[in-house]
Parts: structure tokens; C-alpha cells; sequence
């Protein structure tokens, strides 16, 4: 099994060779992004009503959000980072239409973070490393 820096020059590489133009037309080639993956278990969270989740760390990368609210009703769901002065992070859901979804993060900084949810009904909500 390769060690972290091995994995993360292995991953580089072939990052690079996606980038690498295929066509006569580069500009796809350009629009991809390339990340390592984000590590770690998924994070499952649950509650009723304004929530801001207890504090947890994110290892970095991207991440998949699968989320559901009961009954259908508005739902607004952030990722903010406990260093974030102004509070209000990166909106990840805000609808009134669904009950339930999977929205995806990318470029997640390490670090520690907490989930604010602003809804009157029950929810759930499941964060992956993707």
C-alpha cells in the first residue's frame, strides 16, 4: 500500500495526464477539476428544527452531502468553519421544493467545522468523503 506522499504524487500524476489536451478542442480538457479524495468515515448527523451541529474535522477534499427533511418544508443547509467570523460558510441546500438530495462540496480545506440548519421539521443529513 503506498504511503500518503506516494499516493498524493500518484494522484498528482494523474491529475496531469487528465488535464493534457485529447481533442483539437483543449478547452474541455482545461475545465476539469482534479483533487485528492477527502479520507475519512461519513459524518451522519440528525436533529429538529435551527440546529448548529456539535463541531467536527474534515480531512480536506470533496465531499457528498445526502440529506432529507420530514415532512417536505424549507431547508437551508450550511458548512461553516469554526474560523468563519461572519458565520454563514458555504451554502450546500436551500429549498422549499424537495425533501431530500445529495449536493456535492469541493476544495474543502482542512479543518474543523460545524453544519447549520435552518428548518422547522426533522432532518438528516450525511456527509461523505467522495
Amino acid at each position: 500500500m503506498p504511503t500518503n506522499n506516494r499516493r498524493r504524487i500518484i494522484i498528482t500524476a494523474l491529475c496531469a495526464l487528465m488535464l493534457l489536451p485529447t481533442t483539437a478542442n483543449a478547452s474541455y480538457a482545461q475545465t476539469n477539476v482534479c483533487e485528492p479524495p477527502a479520507t475519512g468515515a461519513p459524518i451522519v448527523f440528525d436533529g429538529s428544527g435551527l440546529t448548529q451541529t456539535a463541531p467536527f474535522t474534515l480531512e480536506g477534499g470533496a465531499y457528498t452531502l445526502d440529506w432529507s427533511v420530514t415532512p417536505q418544508k424549507y431547508v437551508s443547509m450550511n458548512l461553516v468553519s469554526v474560523d468563519d467570523t461572519v458565520g454563514f460558510g458555504e451554502l450546500l441546500v436551500n429549498t422549499s421544493t424537495l425533501a431530500g438530495g445529495r449536493t456535492h462540496v469541493y476544495a474543502v480545506k482542512r479543518g474543523t467545522y460545524y453544519l447549520k440548519v435552518s428548518t422547522q421539521v426533522k432532518w438528516t443529513a450525511t456527509l461523505t468523503p467522495s
